[in-house]
């Protein structure tokens, strides 16, 4: 499942009532409501960003993804900024650092929470996945896994 929601055609009118989607196989196309007990994805950046009403929801276990901290705040920056500027502000770059610890900070502290690394799940990504899938206590088959390397 994921918080987001199929744009063209969307399959969901409405989101959950914590303001979130849910996805069965995968993104597009797949929208659906999960039954209760099912897992599902939710993307945040908090505490870096403010709380939104589905990060205020208890969780079981929680998958997080780190990337390279230097790719990921350059990533957020071109994002942001389009076109990019050759130069990187250094008033953004603080600022931005800063809230990429506080994130890494409060994460770090949540019980139930696995890490992984992306370039390590990139390179790796089957036994990666079967690990933290594991580490959860998910339960998936080979074909599972195949799939979602696919």
């Amino acid at each position: 499942g994921s918080v987001y929601r199929d744009n063209d055609p969307p399959h969901l009118q409405k989101a959950f009532p914590w303001k979130a989607y849910c996805a069965d196989h995968g993104y597009e196309g797949n929208c659906v409501y999960p039954l209760p007990g099912q897992p599902f994805v939710v993307k945040t950046h908090f505490p870096a960003r403010d709380k939104r009403d589905f990060d205020k929801l208890p969780s079981i276990a929680t998958l997080r993804i780190v990337r390279n901290p230097v790719a990921s705040i350059y990533s957020e920056y071109v994002f942001k900024h389009q076109p990019p500027e050759q130069i990187v502000p250094h008033d953004w770059v603080v600022k931005t650092v800063a809230d990429w610890k506080r994130f890494q900070e409060y994460w770090n502290s949540q019980p139930n929470v696995v890490t992984l690394i992306y370039e390590d799940l990139f390179k790796n990504p089957e036994p990666v996945l079967k690990g933290a899938l594991s580490a959860i206590h998910l339960q998936f088959t080979d074909a599972d896994i195949e799939r979602a390397v696919k």
